[in-house]
């Protein structure tokens, strides 16, 4: 993904460089080509050539390639083609692109820490299970004596992982599989969609992502003369959660219908008092691009100050949980020992008092 998001950037911003320079399209279609790294983006490029010398325009030509080329990236080539301000319209989605990269830069570079952290709390726990505390079992079965109830279930899970654990992986391994081709369909992404969003704390977070991509998107639709409804359409399509869709449709049709997005978006509950109003004052002044601006920037602080609080709190919570899940192993392993020593010790100490009366009688 990172990748496809550097090579993006590289499509608009050396598009918006040749044409700002007033170098001929099909020239700037050979620089491209001459400076990509990318054997598909190459082909691509190449393919694009052939369409524009037969006279066809750019954002036909793009639309032959959606895998790589978004409905967002069409509406805008098409925009600015219409306009003339094609160079403006690329720099302005090279920026925003780059943006977007550096907020996902941020999430993943956050998650990576606690991830790890994570996966090495399971990767002990598994040795402990599978190595060590077997080896206690047939200490304790050389004792014949009753385990506390904590080192038998403890045991137990040990036999049922050591003994299966190939199943265990395999069970694991379809269930995520299971899980994740139910949420591609229509009704498992909507259920995941619905849930993500009541989750606590992470579900604020994608709200806010969501909201700060749906600001962002229509800001720079909006800008390059995208008409209105075709913005939303757009949007609809791209912002990626269903309950948004939903809600993002219904306000397509009513604006459709002469009503204000404001409205329509105030009575889904789903925006917030502060969308809905700066998109409201938007509305009424005629700046609603300058207002998604500033409603963007802010949940784009937002999503970073949250991402920065989560990667605070999951490390010592990871590090908690690490020390409570092990702890309670060592622990379950070390339990029917204190009672065996202890008897043992009372047995030292009644001999060496038997010893010691002996000695004084003499």
């Amino acid at each position: 993904q990172a990748e496809d998001g550097i090579r993006d950037v590289e499509r608009s911003r050396g598009l918006g460089d040749v044409y700002k320079r007033q170098v001929p399209f099909l020239k700037s279609l050979e620089i491209l080509k001459a400076q990509t790294s990318s054997r598909m983006l190459y082909d691509i490029i190449d393919k694009i050539e052939d369409d524009a010398k037969a006279g066809l325009p750019l954002f036909r030509s793009l639309s032959k390639h959606p895998r790589i080329f978004t409905p967002l990236w069409l509406s805008l080539v098409e925009a600015g083609e219409s306009s003339g301000r094609l160079a403006e319209v690329l720099d302005q989605l090279a920026r925003y692109i780059e943006e977007r990269q550096e907020l996902k830069k941020k999430v993943i570079n956050a998650l990576i820490y606690p991830v790890m952290l994570l996966g090495m709390t399971v990767g002990v726990v598994v040795v402990l299970l599978v190595k060590i505390i077997p080896t206690f079992a047939e200490l304790f079965a050389g004792f014949n004596m009753e385990l506390p109830m904590l080192t038998r279930i403890v045991i137990k899970v040990s036999y049922i992982l050591k003994d299966y654990f190939l199943f265990v992986v395999v069970g694991v391994a379809a269930v995520v599989y299971l899980i994740k081709r139910y949420i591609q369909t229509p009704q498992g992404k909507e259920l995941f969609d619905k849930v993500s969003l009541k989750v606590p704390i992470m579900g604020a977070l994608i709200k806010n992502i969501s909201l700060e991509r749906f600001a962002n998107d229509l800001f720079i639709l909006l800008r390059s003369a995208v008409p209105i409804l075709s913005s939303l359409e757009i949007i609809t399509r791209v912002v990626g959660n269903t309950v948004m869709q939903d809600t993002l449709e219904q306000a397509r049709r009513d604006v459709q219908e002469g009503k204000s997005m404001s409205e329509s978006l105030s009575k889904s509950g789903i925006f917030p008092p502060l969308v809905t109003e700066m998109i409201i004052v938007g509305e009424e002044t005629g700046r609603l691009p300058q207002m998604l601006e500033r409603v963007g920037k802010h949940y784009k602080s937002m999503v970073e100050a949250t991402i920065s609080r989560l990667t605070a709190a999951f490390e010592p919570m990871i590090i908690i949980l690490m020390g409570v899940v092990v702890g309670t192993i060592v622990l379950a392993a070390f339990m029917p020992i204190f009672p065996v020593s202890y008897t043992h010790l009372r047995a030292h100490e009644t001999s060496l008092h038997i010893v010691c009366r002996l000695l004084l009688e003499k």
